[in-house]
């Protein structure tokens, strides 16, 4: 099965259309499941294109899916056994060559960013997922032939760019990251400028946006060419389609609308760059700043937590203590704001 698994993965990267289709290829799980989807589904075009995998399948499981098949008209294991086979009657069933079918419950179509065929499930359709084969990260098409989405990266706004950092960025981070009223209300330690260095250098090794992992991107107002803050970005698809951030502006760069205006940006990015559904902001209940930036830009109080700090709780407890007490209906695009719960009124 390793063999089957690395030779699917030779022929992806190759460009050639591939029976169990480019998903299969994402590891090593996937694959077993795609296969036992297809050995339980179309056992026939399993064992025509991958008969020692199907074996394999059928000695694992100890049942030969071949036999449900058999005297069915019209399943596809007829195009798999010799004519007149069990009494099958009417139309002689049209052959299937190898990697030739084509299953209605997967979308196929090609990589915006490297041009190779990819496939994935129906239920993936709109939702963010890897490419297997370059690894950046796009949105799957509703149908096959479409398109797939770029993530639109770097985020753009009249005055901004918010993007990775980069290795000339480490004194303008070292100046952010050195100031005490900047950590006052946050879970940050200082940093020196070889610590600023260090931590761009392990940044660059981050694929971005990755799942259950955080991303951090640089703000840099273009007027003046250099970084005036950060924002801390983290994106969980899979669970509850939710993204979170933190905005961290230099003190003599506020209250001149270069938060709101980062803030803003966030916020059209999660929404239509991400589809995201809700949209989650640490803020300290102390830093009333924080919380006034987070209002003018349009969101609403909910709810306020009793504990101090809920950071470190796991996700499912986070949601569960500040937005499970909530009345907004279920299509609402929420926010939790640190320690407070808001809703964005679209």
């Amino acid at each position: 099965m390793q063999g089957t698994f690395q030779r699917l993965r030779r022929a992806l990267q190759q460009g050639r259309r591939t029976f169990l289709g480019s998903y299969a290829a994402t590891n090593p799980t996937e694959f077993f499941s795609v296969a036992s989807e297809k050995f339980f589904s179309v056992p026939g075009e399993l064992r025509q294109n991958h008969p020692e995998l199907f074996d394999v399948l059928a000695e694992y499981y100890r049942v030969d899916p071949l036999r449900w098949f058999e005297g069915n008209r019209g399943t596809e294991l007829s195009s798999a056994l010799p004519t007149g086979t069990r009494g099958t009657v009417g139309v002689e069933p049209k052959p299937t060559t190898p990697g030739e079918a084509l299953e209605s419950d997967f979308i196929d179509f090609s990589c915006p960013y490297c041009s190779n065929p990819v496939s994935f499930p129906r239920p993936e359709a709109g939702k963010l997922e890897q490419c297997p084969n370059c690894l950046k990260s796009m949105i799957i098409p509703d149908s096959s032939g479409m398109p797939a989405e770029r993530i639109p990266f770097p985020i753009r706004t009249d005055r901004l760019v918010l993007r990775r950092f980069q290795t000339l960025d480490a004194k303008d981070l070292a100046e952010l990251m050195s100031d005490s009223t900047t950590l006052r209300y946050l879970a940050w330690n200082p940093m020196s400028l070889e610590d600023a260095e260090e931590w761009i250098a392990g940044q660059s090794r981050i694929s971005f946006p990755k799942s259950e992992e955080y991303c951090y991107f640089a703000i840099e107002a273009v007027p003046a060419a250099r970084v005036i803050g950060l924002v801390t970005f983290w994106f969980l698809p899979e669970e509850f389609n939710l993204a979170q951030f933190e905005i961290i502006v230099r003190p003599d760069w506020q209250r001149k609308g270069y938060a709101t205006e980062a803030l803003r940006g966030l916020l059209a990015y999660a929404f239509r760059g991400l589809r995201a559904r809700r949209v989650a902001a640490d803020c300290d209940a102390r830093n009333l700043t924080a919380r006034g930036l987070l209002l003018k830009a349009g969101l609403r109080q909910e709810s306020e937590c009793i504990q101090d700090r809920i950071s470190p709780l796991p996700l499912g407890a986070y949601w569960e203590r500040s937005a499970g007490k909530s009345n907004s209906p279920r299509n609402a695009k929420g926010f939790l704001v640190g320690n407070e719960a808001a809703e964005l009124v679209s």
